[in-house]
C-alpha cells in the first residue's frame, strides 16, 4: 500500500520526539506517539507491521503475560517488538511503532507482542488487527474507568475482527464468549488438591447463565466468578480447554500441564494460582503462535522474573516480598491476601496501594474487597498509611481485625521504624503501579533495617 507523505512526516517528527525524550531521560511513551497520530490520524494503519502481530488484554495480567510470552517467543528464536516501555493505549502503541520501525516505518520483526488496555481496542483494532488475541480475564477493575465488567465486555465484543483468533480462560464465563463467531482456543486450571474454592464470594459479576439468563449451576467457583458452570435450563456448560494444568506441587513450584497431545512440566516463579494461569495462557498463546508447548516448559525453567510485579528475597532467615496490586480495585487485594495468608509463619503487611486521597473519591472498592483473609493471628502487624489511612483501617475494623494489630501510619518514612521485625517471618509490602519512585525509597528502607538485624 503506497503511504501518504503525511505518514512519513508524521513518522519523522515522532522518531525525532522519541529522540529528544531520552535525552531527557524520560520513556517516551505516550507523547511520540500522540505528535503521530495529530499528524497522521491513520498511522498506525500505515506504518510497518511484524508478520505475526499477537495483542494480551483483560483484567488482570496483562504485563506479566506479556513477559512471558515475549521470553517464549525470543527464546524460540523470533525478533520480537513489544510496548513494554510504552503505555497500552493507542499513543503507546504508535509511540511502540515509532520505537522499533526503521526511519523508512518499516517493521524488521517477525513478531510484535502488545500489550493492549481493553477500553482502547475500538480506537486500535481499526487500524491494527491481531492476528493472536489473549484475553487473560474480565472482572470489575478500577473504578475510575472499568468498574463494569459487562461494558468492557461489549467494547470488545464488537471491536475484535473476524479474522483474529482468541486464546481464552475457561474458567471466565463473560470473557469465554468474546466474538462467538471468531476461531478460538481456551486454557483452564481445574480445582487443585488442598485449594479452597469460594462457593459465596463477596461478588460475582456473573450471576444468571449467559445464554438464557437464568440460574447457573456452580461446579466450583475459584474467587469473584471465575469457575466453571452448567445450566440445566439450556445445556450451557464451560468450555472445554485445551491447554490445562494436571497438578501443581506448590512446594516444588512446578506444574504439571498437559494439552490433548502432550504432558510436560513447567516452573513457576511463586506458589501462586494468579502467576499459574499468568504462565498458562503465555505458554497457551506462545503454542498457538508455532512454539511447542514442551518447548515453552523448558524455557520456564530460565523464565527472567519481573520484579516490579513480585519480587521476593531472604534477610537474615526472614523472608521480605513486595508485590504489585493495584488499587483503587476491588478484586486484586483479596488475591494477595489470600496468598499471603497460606504463607507460613507471623506476618507484618504494609498497605501501601490504593493509598492517595486525590486520585479517586468512591471508595466502594474498600467494600467490595475481601479482608476476612487478614483476620488470621499470623497477621500480627498491618500497616494502614498514606492519606487514605484511616479509611482503610475503619474497613480493617469492619472485617473484626482486632484493633491491636493495625497500625496507622499517614507518612511513609515512619514505617520501617514502626515494624517489629524481631518477631516476623515474612514482611510483605503492597504497592500500586503508580506507586513505584516512592515504594523503592521505603523498600530500601525496609530493607536495611532487616539487613542490620542479627
Amino acid at each position: 500500500m503506497r503511504k501518504p507523505f503525511s505518514f512519513y512526516i508524521a513518522h519523522w517528527i515522532g522518531k525525532l520526539a522519541l529522540f529528544g525524550m531520552r535525552l531527557l531521560r524520560r520513556t517516551g511513551s505516550y507523547l511520540p506517539g500522540a505528535i503521530a497520530l495529530r499528524i497522521d490520524p491513520k498511522y498506525l494503519s500505515h506504518t510497518g507491521k511484524p508478520d505475526l502481530i499477537v495483542m494480551v488484554t483483560g483484567t488482570n495480567g496483562k504485563t506479566s503475560v506479556c513477559n512471558m510470552l515475549r521470553y517464549f517467543l525470543e527464546s524460540a528464536g523470533q525478533h520480537v517488538m513489544d510496548n513494554r516501555e510504552g503505555s497500552n493505549t493507542i499513543e503507546g502503541l504508535a509511540s511502540a511503532f515509532l520505537t522499533h520501525n526503521t526511519w523508512s516505518g518499516k517493521s524488521p520483526h517477525e513478531s510484535g507482542v502488545l500489550e493492549l488496555d481493553e477500553r482502547s481496542a475500538i480506537r486500535i483494532f481499526p487500524h491494527v488487527q491481531p492476528d493472536v488475541l489473549l484475553v487473560t480475564n474480565l472482572y470489575r477493575d478500577s473504578y475510575q474507568r472499568n468498574a463494569h465488567a459487562e461494558y468492557i465486555f461489549d467494547i470488545l465484543d464488537r471491536s475484535i475482527p473476524p479474522t483474529t483468533k482468541l486464546v481464552l480462560n475457561a474458567e471466565d464465563p463473560i470473557s469465554g464468549r468474546l466474538a462467538l463467531q471468531n476461531e478460538r482456543v481456551y486454557y483452564g486450571i481445574p480445582l487443585l488438591d488442598g485449594e479452597c474454592e469460594q462457593r459465596h464470594p463477596r461478588f460475582s459479576d456473573l450471576v444468571y447463565c449467559p445464554v438464557c439468563h437464568r440460574d447457573l449451576e456452580i461446579d466450583f467457583i475459584r474467587y469473584n466468578h471465575i469457575g466453571r458452570y452448567h445450566c440445566k435450563h439450556c445445556g450451557y456448560s464451560s468450555p472445554e480447554a485445551k491447554y490445562h494444568v494436571v497438578s501443581f506441587d506448590r512446594e516444588r513450584k512446578e506444574a504439571q500441564c498437559a494439552t490433548d497431545e502432550e504432558k510436560t512440566i513447567f516452573h513457576t516463579q511463586t506458589d501462586g494460582v494468579t502467576d499459574l494461569y499468568n504462565l498458562l495462557s503465555a505458554a497457551a498463546t506462545a503454542s498457538e503462535c508455532g512454539v511447542p508447548f514442551s518447548k515453552s516448559a523448558e524455557y520456564s525453567k530460565t523464565l527472567p522474573p519481573l520484579k516490579s510485579r513480585h519480587h521476593e528475597e531472604i534477610i537474615h532467615g526472614r523472608r521480605f516480598l513486595s508485590i504489585l496490586c493495584k488499587g483503587y480495585n476491588p478484586v486484586a487485594p483479596a488475591r494477595v491476601f489470600e496468598y499471603l495468608q497460606a504463607q507460613p509463619g507471623r506476618k507484618v503487611l504494609v498497605m501501601a496501594n490504593g493509598t492517595e486521597e486525590e486520585i479517586v473519591e468512591n471508595m466502594a472498592y474498600l467494600y467490595d474487597n475481601d479482608y476476612s483473609y487478614l483476620n488470621d493471628p499470623s497477621f500480627f502487624q498491618i500497616f494502614c498509611c498514606g492519606e487514605r489511612y484511616l479509611d482503610y483501617a475503619l474497613r480493617l475494623r469492619m472485617a473484626d481485625i482486632p484493633e491491636d494489630r493495625i497500625v496507622l501510619s499517614r507518612d511513609y518514612a515512619e514505617i520501617p521504624h514502626l515494624i517489629a521485625y524481631e518477631n516476623a517471618d515474612l514482611i510483605c509490602l503492597i504497592h500500586d503501579v503508580s506507586d513505584v519512585p516512592w515504594v523503592r525509597n521505603l523498600l530500601s528502607a525496609i530493607r536495611k533495617d532487616m539487613e542490620q538485624l542479627q
